[in-house]
């Protein structure tokens, strides 16, 4: 299955070759087939991170997503194995119209989940720009909002490409200290990040210029029902460098080990908590 569809927001709609440039929000989803029964793990996180963006940019919310939803599962009995699909929501570059937007491509090949060096990351001081009005704050935090899943990645892409030249699989993106505090962890250009520091599991809190993990969500969903404890809570560089273990998280991919370019070596481990909570929030 190959291809895209774009529609606008009444529903009328054509295939075309791919994808034109829109301006909005988007969600990458896995989707695919198994045991002759639609597979769509976290299409509601998905679905939810992509209402509120569109909330948050103004954008008109279509009224057709349940449609979607159902169109999609109808696909998946014509595939075996899984797909990467693109769920688009933004406004046509060329006409200036709001529009719904779906491309299909190929799952992405996952480098062994458990190995320490499955991913390895460059430390890269990023000023994210602001891809939403900051006025929007988080009822429980009184924090500006995470940030949305805007189509405007040249940040990200940058970040990567300069990572990918240095040998690197991906870049840790900080927030540069000042006046003596030190950099924070804010996000990988594709995932989130979770660690355990002094034998306790930690990630980083959604608000703030990082982009909430529907990953990340949901491995903390299960966790949270196993009686794990997790501390969601601001990172330093310097914590993140003597972490007894690191792992970087999308939905995509779920959770893989992750090394730091100048962090302490990691050891194997028999048991993987973020593995065993990813299985199962993919059922």
């Amino acid at each position: 299955m190959n291809g895209a569809y774009l529609a606008n927001l009444s529903g009328r709609g054509q295939q075309v070759p791919s994808l034109p440039t829109l301006h909005g929000v988007f969600e990458t989803i896995l989707v695919g087939r198994q045991l002759r029964a639609p597979y769509l793990p976290l299409w509601d996180l998905h679905v939810d991170r992509l209402v509120d963006g569109i909330y948050r940019t103004g954008l008109e919310l279509p009224p057709n997503l349940d449609r979607v939803h159902e169109e999609v599962r109808s696909q998946l009995f014509r595939i075996d194995g899984e797909l990467r699909l693109k769920l688009v929501v933004g406004r046509d570059e060329e006409h200036g119209a709001c529009v719904l937007g779906l491309a299909w491509g190929a799952a992405p090949e996952v480098e062994r989940p458990t190995d320490p060096d499955a991913v390895r990351l460059m430390v890269r001081a990023e000023e994210i720009p602001p891809s939403e009005p900051e006025s929007l704050l988080d009822e429980d935090s009184g924090l500006p909002l995470g940030r949305i899943k805007s189509t405007d990645r040249r940040a990200y892409e940058m970040a990567l490409v300069a990572a990918r030249s240095e040998g690197f699989q991906d870049a840790l993106l900080v927030a540069p200290g000042s006046e003596g505090q030190p950099s924070q962890v804010l996000e990988t250009t594709i995932g989130n990040v979770f660690a355990r520091i002094g034998g306790q599991l930690v990630t980083t809190p959604a608000h703030g210029a990082r982009v909430p993990g529907v990953g990340q969500t949901a491995i903390l969903r299960e966790l949270k029902s196993s009686g794990v404890d997790v501390d969601r809570r601001e990172i330093s560089l310097d914590e993140l460098r003597t972490a007894d273990a690191i792992w970087v998280t999308n939905a995509l991919r779920g959770p893989r080990r992750a090394s730091l370019d100048g962090g302490a070596s990691q050891a194997e481990m028999a048991e993987d908590p973020l593995r065993e909570a990813w299985s199962c929030a993919c059922r």
